[in-house]
């Protein structure tokens, strides 16, 4: 168990490398696929809402949302529930890319865990919630069950 982080670091890091090539997104790069995702799941969160959804700091979500606003993923239109924000929304652009997403995730999923029995994955599922779980217990988080907007 001393290399859990670093084995968990390492599945991380090759997960970007893997949704980087594994298929032509357009301008999207790896780590904007948490965002498609996302923002396709529920439409108009703010920023800082998608911050929280992703886990992600408010400054990189900002720079990330500029980009994929520029490149023509996403809108921002006032936000309903408080005008002072802006709420996020896919465009048709993000919603033709979202299947391509989705299947990337899944064909990392399969490969990922090819030849491991599926009793062990059910093990290994309730151990990582586990894990999950303490973490935001020690970081003072809230888990929720929807944590996994990336389903990668």
């Amino acid at each position: 168990m001393k290399q859990l982080m670093r084995r968990v670091h390492l599945i991380a890091r090759c997960n970007l490398l893997y949704r980087a090539s594994a298929h032509a997104c357009g301008e999207l790069s790896a780590c904007q696929h948490s965002y498609v995702l996302a923002i396709c799941r529920r439409p108009g969160l703010t920023a800082e809402e998608l911050a929280g959804y992703l886990r992600i700091h408010k400054s990189n979500v900002a720079r990330q949302l500029a980009a994929m606003e520029e490149a023509g993923y996403v809108i921002r239109r006032q936000s309903p529930a408080d005008k002072r924000r802006q709420a996020v929304y896919p465009t048709e652009k993000m919603e033709r890319l979202l299947p391509a997403v989705r299947e990337t995730g899944a064909a990392w999923r399969e490969a990922l865990t090819e030849g491991v029995a599926p009793e062990d994955l059910a093990v290994f599922d309730r151990v990582l919630e586990h894990m999950a779980k303490r973490a935001c217990d020690l970081t003072g988080e809230d888990f929720r069950e929807e944590d996994e907007p990336c389903s990668f």
